[in-house]
């Protein structure tokens, strides 16, 4: 093997052909100011902003088109480790797409840089505030935006009290798009706001808690917020795995690379938007079919947060009970397998119509998809932090089915897994949980008597109780005495 490259700017041209190194001039005309700039993004959104500036670069001379890159923004501590390897590499980093049969690698150049908000403060805000950042975007999970268990700004969480007492210093993701959001509104200057998390209308419900904040802390900004920062709802698609040594030893071995960041996702992916932008947007409908800009996202969303990550829940906990680590390999047991079908089935009878969409062949596509053994996704990756997740996955299409009057047997039996898990002293069962410690003794109380209605107040909220006259925890109190 010919000597190892490391990966920048000035190796590009010695890496192999194989790893179709970008070619185009990374120097870019307009910006997405990125927060959370994680596995998701990288092999997802900068990914997409890569393949147009491919297209972009073979169009030219012909015409020329506004050039997007990404400017990413670190704020948590575990950042900083992406942070140092892409400082180290300008910014590339290497994606592999795998399907069932074939892996396919290319090196991606949309990311200019990656700054840590601990380090950068200064800078990061001029950034967010520039009139060349079209787009503030988000990937910060579910726990990121501070929320309560009734889908408002939770001014009680140690961030959002923080940025309320430091309004110049946000700690929080709102803390700082609504410091951005004060500044422009000082020269009028339009942004997008575009939220990439699995939250039910992701972004009505970021609009909603910016807004909330905006109107305590920075009440001279609510006019342009309102007139000129738009919040389009998305749903992005793309199974990634967090990321592991195994890719790096992949790309040494067959490419002599070293990339200290390379990210590993399923090959299949899908990003629609809606459009509703207020300072301008890439072209990226020329990429293809992958990305549709449409009217309305809402049914989209509802199809993938509720089938693809509900789903992905469900698997979980039920894979945790029966001692399965990896996704794959718990989807060739029958019985979850099969389970997980009935979980699809009842949930499809929650979800309306989806343009250009058959929702049979969806489930059937996703079933295909978590059964991909060159993915190798991990169970405790899909099960962390269920307390933010299922309320988001789950809440919703358990009042409709209960509305419905049709059975959500299945859905039940899912928080009962949850419940198993959490009361468990089995380190086999255990994954990452920010709600254990409020959760785990209200689960190991219903295991105990039998009685979950506690448990479902403090996971969806009181109200879904009341909503729901009880219903729910009663079926799933059943299954309790049942499971044990």
């Amino acid at each position: 093997m010919s000597k190892m490259i490391e990966l920048n700017n000035n190796t590009l041209e010695r890496c192999s052909s194989a790893l179709k190194a970008p070619t185009y001039p990374r120097v870019f005309d307009r910006y997405i100011a990125h927060i959370g700039v994680g596995g998701f993004h990288r092999s997802h959104q900068a990914y997409y902003l890569d393949q147009l500036l491919r297209i972009q670069q073979a169009n030219q001379p012909s015409q020329h088109t506004e050039r997007w890159g990404v400017i990413g923004i670190g704020m948590r501590e575990q950042d900083s480790i992406l942070d140092k390897a892409l400082h180290v590499q300008n910014g590339l980093y290497s994606l592999i797409l795998k399907d069932d049969l074939e892996t396919d690698t290319t090196i991606i150049g949309s990311i200019e840089c990656h700054l840590m908000l601990g380090n950068y403060r200064k800078q990061i805000l001029n950034i967010l505030a520039a009139e060349t950042t079209g787009i503030i975007g988000l990937t910060i999970t579910e726990k990121g935006y501070n929320q309560n268990t009734e889908g408002q700004l939770d001014w009680n969480s140690e961030q959002i009290q923080h940025d309320a007492n430091n309004p110049d210093n946000p700690i929080s993701a709102i803390g700082l798009i609504a410091l951005a959001i004060k500044e422009r509104a000082l020269h009028q200057r339009p942004v997008t706001v575009l939220s990439s998390d699995n939250l039910p209308s992701n972004g009505d419900f970021t609009k909603s808690l910016v807004t909330e904040y905006v109107a305590r802390i920075y009440p001279e900004a609510q006019v342009f917020l309102t007139n000129h920062v738009c919040f389009p709802n998305a749903m992005v698609d793309r199974i990634t795995p967090a990321p592991n040594d195994g890719n790096q030893s992949y790309l040494l071995n067959h490419y002599g690379l070293e990339d200290r960041c390379p990210i590993a996702a399923e090959s299949f992916g899908q990003w629609v938007i809606e459009e509703s932008f207020a300072s301008g947007r890439p072209q990226l409908e020329l990429v293809g079919s992958d990305i549709l800009f449409v009217d309305s996202a809402i049914p989209y969303e509802q199809m993938k947060i509720r089938l693809l990550n509900g789903g992905h829940s469900a698997l979980a906990y039920a894979a945790l009970l029966e001692g399965e680590t990896l996704v794959d390999e718990a989807m060739q047991k029958p019985l979850i397998k099969q389970f997980l079908c009935q979980y699809f089935n009842e949930v499809k009878q929650t979800i309306d119509s989806v343009p250009g969409i058959n929702l049979d062949e969806y489930c059937d596509t996703l079933i295909k998809r978590f059964s991909n053994v060159n993915v190798r996704d991990n169970i405790r990756r899909l099960a962390m932090e269920g307390s933010q997740k299922l309320p988001n996955t789950m809440k919703e299409p358990i009042r409709i089915l209960l509305e419905k009057q049709l059975p959500c047997d299945h859905m039940s039996r899912s928080i009962v897994n949850y419940i198993a898990c959490l009361s468990s002293t089995d380190p086999a069962h255990a994954f990452e949980e920010p709600g254990y410690e409020q959760l785990a003794p209200l689960a190991r109380k219903a295991m105990a008597s039998g009685d979950a209605t506690q448990f479902i107040e403090a996971l969806f909220g009181e109200q879904f109780n009341h909503d729901t006259q009880g219903e729910f925890s009663a079926t799933v109190s059943n299954q309790l005495v049942a499971f044990s």
